[in-house]
């Protein structure tokens, strides 16, 4: 097949082309407008902390400890580090926000709690 059959073969079927590349578009547009938004982020963590042994004076490597990851996993994870996030967004003075809230809740409790338990329900958080 020469170069000239392939366009003439294209010509010829371009309506097909045009029809499918088209419906093709209007399908991906209806499916993106309608399936809700939802955003993933992730981050990792290299820490390096430096401390003082308390009986040897010694340098040591803080993240050495058993314990220290698992407090930072925990820090990360809590309802204080949620409700700082919140209010740093400012996520309970939005107007979406608060109908969101109404709509899940019927207004009751605290709004910045909610939205903290939601986030937190939503962290996942490993050593």
């Amino acid at each position: 097949m020469t170069f000239e059959q392939f366009l003439t073969i294209l010509r010829a079927r371009k309506w097909i082309v045009i029809s499918v590349f088209f419906s093709v578009i209007i399908t991906t547009l209806i499916v993106t407008l309608l399936l809700p938004k939802q955003y993933t982020a992730e981050a990792t963590l290299a820490l390096d902390v430096k401390a003082a042994d308390p009986v040897t004076g010694q340098q040591i490597a803080g993240y050495m400890a058993p314990s220290y990851m698992a407090t930072q996993v925990e820090m990360i994870s809590s309802q204080n580090t949620a409700l700082n996030v919140v209010d740093t967004l400012g996520l309970a003075q939005l107007p979406e926000a608060q109908a969101q809230f109404e709509e899940a809740t019927n207004g009751k409790g605290d709004i910045r709690n909610w939205f903290a338990e939601t986030l937190l329900k939503k962290i996942n958080s490993k050593t």
